[in-house]
């Protein structure tokens, strides 16, 4: 007699198929009150859908305008096809145009205005759980990572894996045991005016995020104001209507996605795979929503989303982000700005350091040996992890091969003394 409604504390995709969407009253699910009053602001609509659409077949024309897009709508399809999940992160300068890009694809799904819709970068690792805990099958954002403090710079520096594996760390409650598990499914927008990840960064954390270097102007700025204007009063027109559309076309998804994939691995076998199956779930997205969303037929649909090929062939190949090949530019680099630091050894002779800091020997057979210590340190501060680096880099032959362990130390004679360092082949 009494109508049960359940509480819980994630949005998204439930086992028996139901979609729990923020602000929606007449659901059998209600969102945990930690939760739901932020969210049901967040995910408001307001507005005409064709003035969006007109907007949209615009911004579209570019390219990384149109990823962003389809990342967005590609959210809810994650856990359907079962992959993991999707990172975009965009780079260009200040005044580029790529917070317009932001604003205007969240917007199919929430008020990009309301307070906490886009997240801060300045966010710990709780808050941040607890935002994607409300955005769980549905498009999550940061804006501007480059505003963060040194308190949270860390958080930010490991993102790609707090989002891409799923769920949030075990917490316990106050009153003893743990809180239910939060689990993160969906897709994270970024932006900043440097990549998410660095030269030094894990090659794991490449693999998770898909990186897109914008031009000065990815729109003019008469472009982005009203993009702006729009946005403020045209918001969250299409979120439910496309998570509808998706339930009553499920089978037509997946053999979009299952069709595509299959050619991307074949044309693409160097390129990381989670790369293609992010970027195939947003080709199923797009081609969908293309067709029966803005009204193109699929031969139009097609010939546009040729862009994904452009942009796959802009991403790194597998080999290039391995953790030693970008060790090795970076070890390259360090040595060439610092030579002051390395003694010179020249037929016979050794020159000392200019440096009060001596951190190995430039040798005339065109090697380097430099100090263990001193390059572990040098890796280790760069984010990388020494021990597996300097081993990798002796079995490709960057490194020449002790015969003791560490086996990539040798000995050799300085000034009349043995000492243990590593010899780098300088190319």
């Amino acid at each position: 007699i009494i109508p049960v409604v359940k509480t819980v504390n994630q949005t998204g995709w439930r086992d028996n198929g139901v979609f729990v969407y923020p602000n929606t009253p007449d659901s059998k699910y209600l969102l945990d009150d930690k939760i739901r009053t932020t969210a049901d602001k967040i995910f408001s609509s307001k507005g005409d859908k064709k003035i969006v659409i007109d907007l949209l077949r615009k911004a579209k024309q570019n390219d990384i305008a149109n990823i962003n897009i389809g990342a967005v709508l590609a959210a809810p399809l994650v856990k359907i096809f079962g992959i993991d999940n999707i990172t975009i992160h965009t780079y260009a300068l200040t005044g580029s145009g790529k917070s317009s890009i932001m604003k205007l694809a969240t917007s199919l799904f929430l008020n990009p205005n309301e307070n906490h819709a886009i997240a801060s970068a300045d966010a710990s690792r709780a808050g941040l759980s607890s935002y994607f805990a409300y955005h769980r099958d549905l498009p999550a954002a940061i804006d501007d990572i480059e505003n963060v403090d040194e308190r949270h710079r860390e958080v930010i520096q490991k993102l790609p894996y707090q989002f891409a594996n799923n769920k949030a760390g075990l917490r316990g409650k106050p009153d003893g045991g743990n809180a239910d598990m939060i689990e993160y499914s969906g897709t994270l927008l970024t932006n900043g005016e440097h990549p998410l990840t660095e030269g030094s960064t894990k090659g794991g954390a490449k693999r998770r995020v898909i990186e897109l270097k914008g031009d000065d102007k990815l729109f003019d700025t008469k472009f982005a104001v009203e993009i702006n204007r729009t946005v403020k009063d045209n918001y969250g027109l299409f979120g439910r209507d496309w998570i509808a559309f998706i339930r009553n076309n499920l089978q037509s998804f997946k053999d979009e996605h299952e069709f595509f994939i299959k050619n991307l691995l074949i044309e693409y076998p160097n390129k990381i795979p989670m790369h293609l199956y992010s970027l195939s779930a947003i080709h199923a997205a797009l081609y969908m929503f293309n067709v029966h969303f803005l009204g193109m037929n699929p031969m139009e649909s097609i010939r546009e989303l040729n862009m994904i090929d452009n942009i796959i062939q802009q991403l790194p190949d597998s080999v290039e982000i391995r953790d030693y090949e970008r060790a090795k530019e970076y070890i390259l680099d360090w040595i060439s700005e610092n030579k002051k630091s390395f003694m010179q050894y020249k037929a016979g002779f050794i020159k000392e350091a200019e440096s009060y800091q001596e951190y190995g020997i430039m040798r005339d057979d065109g090697t380097v040996a430099i100090r263990p210590t001193r390059l572990r340190k040098v890796l280790s501060d760069a984010g990388f992890s020494p021990e597996m680096v300097l081993q990798q880099l002796v079995e490709v032959g960057f490194i020449k091969q002790g015969n003791r362990k560490p086996i990539y130390t040798s000995l050799i004679k300085t000034q009349g003394d043995v000492q243990r360092m590593i010899i780098i082949k300088i190319p």
